[in-house]
C-alpha cells in the first residue's frame, strides 16, 4: 500500500493509532493498583515498574498519533513516521518532545521526565535505601505522577481523536487532493531554482 492510499484508508476507516494490547495494558494498570495497596517492598517495587512501563506505552502512542496528525497536515507532502522500537522511556520522552505538543502534551512531556528520574533513583540506588518507608516514599510518588500521567492522557487522546474526525469529515476532498497531487508531472511538484 502506498503511502498516500494508507493515509487516505486511516481517516477513512478512522483508523486513528491504539493500544495494540489495551485489554492486557488496562489488566496491568489494575495490578499496579493491587501491588502498590499491599504496602510491601514487592509490592511497591512491581508496581513502580510497571507504572513506568504503562507510562511508557503512553508516550509511544501519544508519539504515534503526533505523527499522524503532522502526516494529515501536510498531505499531500509525505514524512516519515518516527520509529519507537527499542528506545528507552528517556528516548521515547525526547522524541515526544520533537512533535506537535500543546500544553497538555508538555505537562505530560514534564510528569514523564519526573517519573524517569524517580525511577532512575530507585533503581539505580536500591541498596542505598535505609528503610522500606524511603521505598514506599518513592513508589508513592510514582503512583501520583503516574496518575497525572494517566489524567493528561486521556485529555490529549481525545484532543487527537477530536482532530482526526474533523479530518474524516473531509475525506473525499483529502482523496481528492492526493489523487490530484500524483497526477501531476514530477517537475511540476519541485519549486524552480533561483
Amino acid at each position: 500500500m502506498s503511502y498516500h492510499s494508507d493515509l487516505i484508508r486511516k481517516i477513512d476507516r478512522m483508523d486513528w493509532p491504539d493500544f495494540s494490547r489495551n485489554a492486557f495494558l488496562s489488566e496491568l494498570h489494575n495490578v499496579a493498583n493491587e501491588m502498590y495497596s499491599r504496602k510491601t517492598v514487592e509490592g511497591y517495587l512491581a508496581s513502580f515498574l510497571i507504572f513506568q512501563q504503562l507510562s511508557e506505552e503512553i508516550v509511544k502512542l501519544l508519539i504515534q498519533n503526533s505523527s499522524l496528525l503532522l502526516q494529515l497536515s501536510i498531505l499531500p507532502r509525505e514524512i516519515k513516521e518516527r520509529d519507537v522500537s527499542g528506545k528507552t522511556f528517556g528516548q521515547l520522552i525526547g522524541e515526544l518532545e520533537k512533535g506537535a505538543n500543546d500544553k497538555d502534551t508538555k505537562k505530560l512531556i514534564k510528569e514523564c521526565q519526573r517519573l524517569n528520574g524517580l525511577r532512575t533513583n530507585l533503581v539505580h540506588r536500591i541498596t542505598l535505601k535505609t528503610s522500606v518507608r524511603s521505598i514506599q516514599r518513592q513508589a508513592s510518588g510514582a503512583k501520583k505522577i503516574y496518575d497525572k500521567i494517566y489524567d493528561l492522557f486521556e485529555q490529549i487522546r481525545d484532543q487527537y481523536r477530536i482532530s482526526f474526525s474533523k479530518y474524516a469529515d473531509d475525506v473525499e476532498e483529502y482523496k481528492e487532493v492526493v489523487h490530484d497531487y500524483l497526477k501531476k508531472p514530477s517537475k511540476s511538484r519541485h519549486c524552480k531554482k533561483f
